[in-house]
């Protein structure tokens, strides 16, 4: 049956208002969905999944980004790439963070350009939990944040302050060295 409602769900064009059930609950997808078609079930299932309120390519020299207000949504898939404009160096500080321990995870990434085709993970990337993580610096001026929820459970999610290094940093001039 579950097979059955991914290949319907592929299949439609547009779905609104449909209602899945299963043996011990149900949930209520009420928005549009565009939903080509494609042979792949997981392919419409990961179509389902809702954003974040703001996301994209973050340009300014500081900022914040979070989930959002309140608890987060299921199925959340969201990504920022924070690249300042003339950034020598980027860094991220968690102010807050609960996020499901099992399955909803943010993963912070250090990124060759503002595209992050070439990126690295940081250590102890991903995160999920309650314990803030500690501040972390991509010397190249651009780093991604992603985060990805589960179908199942709630919680209050993460908020994080960004803030970029411009300028060059200059030595003292010479002198004698006592």
């Amino acid at each position: 049956p579950r097979l059955q409602i991914f290949v319907l769900l592929a299949t439609l064009p547009s779905v609104q208002g449909l209602h899945f059930r299963g043996l011990h609950n149900s949930s209520t997808v009420s928005s549009n969905l565009a939903l080509p078609d494609h042979p792949d079930p997981s392919y419409a299932k990961n179509q389902l999944r809702a954003t974040c309120p703001s996301t994209g390519t973050l340009l300014s020299s500081s900022g914040t980004i979070s989930d959002g207000a309140g608890l987060y949504s299921n199925s959340l898939s969201c990504i920022w790439i924070i690249a300042p404009t003339g950034a020598l160096s980027v860094t991220i500080t968690f102010s807050s963070f609960t996020t499901e321990l099992c399955c909803d995870k943010v993963r912070v990434y250090t990124c060759t350009d503002s595209s992050c085709t070439r990126k690295s993970e940081f250590p102890g990337s991903p995160f999920s939990g309650n314990s803030i993580p500690s501040p972390m610096t991509s010397a190249t001026g651009v780093m991604e944040v992603s985060f990805i929820s589960d179908v199942f459970g709630t919680f209050d999610g993460f908020s994080a302050f960004y803030i970029s290094d411009t300028e060059t940093k200059s030595c003292p001039s010479s002198g004698s060295v006592l």
